[in-house]
Order: structure tokens, then C-alpha cells, then sequence
């Protein structure tokens, strides 16, 4: 960062090398799979090479790269008026522990399939915040200071808001779970 911060090109290129996927993954969950997605980062990274002076070193960079990504993501959803939520792919990909808790809950568990339907339903039903927020939390694994410094809330606040989230998607893959 601070080779980028003082010009070198190359610093920002091993930046953008380092976190390119990462912002790619949040803004196709967030947005879906449109043709536009490659230039939806690209432009969020032109946005922070041209403020990289404006930026203090409070946080991470990541925790900077992702709230301008949220920020992004936040205004094409208002632009075109769509309301697509997170596939969590990735999360089934990984192996997180949320495909586990399905299978452990429901004792004989279901196929990976669908699992991976019954959550991107429940996704679907939930707001687009609780959404972005389980995503950073769950997927990318970001701390809770983090998401209280890209939602600009207090850390009791995202720890309240991940609570009820998983609480609302548990509700929502109630039914799957018990089958």
C-alpha cells in the first residue's frame, strides 16, 4: 500500500493482484451474473487508485477495498432498480461450516445440490444488508471491527445484526432442515 501510495505502479498492481477475486466474488453475489461484473471492479479499483491519497491507514486495506466495493455495489442496485441476492457458491466451495450445520441439524442431511438451492432460496428472502453482511462475515471471513468500520456502525450493532441474520436464515432453511 505504501508503494502504491507513492507512485509505484507496480505496488498497486501487486494490490489489485492480491484482492481482484475477492471484490469479483462479492460483487457477482451481490449483483448476479451479469456481463458487467469485470468492469463493476474495475471501476471500484480506479476509484481507489485515484483516492489512495485520501487513505489514512485507519483500517486495512481490504476493510477500505470493501467498503468502496459495498458502496458500488449499493448504487448499481439503486441504478437499475434490481434486488439479486448472494448464491454463496463460494461458501459450499470452501467447505464452510454453514453446508455442515444443514447436514449435522438434519441428521440423515442433505445432497450438496440441494443445499446450495435451499440457501440461495433463503438468501433470495433476505434484505439486501443482512445479505452483503452474512457474505463479508461468512465467505470472506472479515472481522467484526471491519464490518462495523464498511457499515460505519459500532461493533455491538454488526454482532446484534449477525445474530438476527442467522437467526432469520435458519428460519428460512427450517424446512429444509427438518425434512
Amino acid at each position: 500500500m505504501d508503494e502504491a501510495r507513492a507512485g509505484n505502479s507496480l505496488g498497486f498492481d501487486e494490490l489489485v493482484e492480491r484482492y481482484r477475486e475477492k471484490a469479483l466474488r462479492l460483487v457477482a453475489s451481490t449483483l448476479g451474473g451479469r456481463e458487467d461484473l469485470e468492469d463493476i471492479v474495475q471501476e471500484v479499483f480506479v476509484k481507489v487508485y485515484r483516492s489512495l491519497d485520501r487513505f489514512r491507514g485507519d483500517a486495512s486495506f481490504s476493510t477500505y477495498l470493501y467498503t468502496v466495493t459495498v458502496n458500488r455495489c449499493r448504487d448499481e442496485l439503486r441504478k437499475s432498480k434490481i434486488r439479486k441476492f448472494f448464491s454463496f457458491d463460494d461458501w459450499f466451495d470452501k467447505g464452510g461450516s454453514s453446508s455442515n450445520e444443514l447436514t449435522a441439524a438434519n441428521g440423515h442431511g442433505l445432497e450438496q445440490e440441494e443445499r446450495v438451492e435451499a440457501v440461495r432460496a433463503a438468501m433470495r428472502r433476505l434484505p439486501e444488508q443482512t445479505s452483503m453482511l452474512l457474505h463479508l462475515r461468512e465467505i470472506e471471513e472479515l472481522s467484526y471491527k471491519d464490518l462495523a468500520t464498511i457499515f460505519n456502525v459500532e461493533i455491538g450493532t454488526i454482532k446484534s445484526r449477525l445474530a438476527r441474520a442467522r437467526d432469520r436464515l435458519r428460519e428460512e432453511l427450517l424446512p429444509f432442515m427438518e425434512e
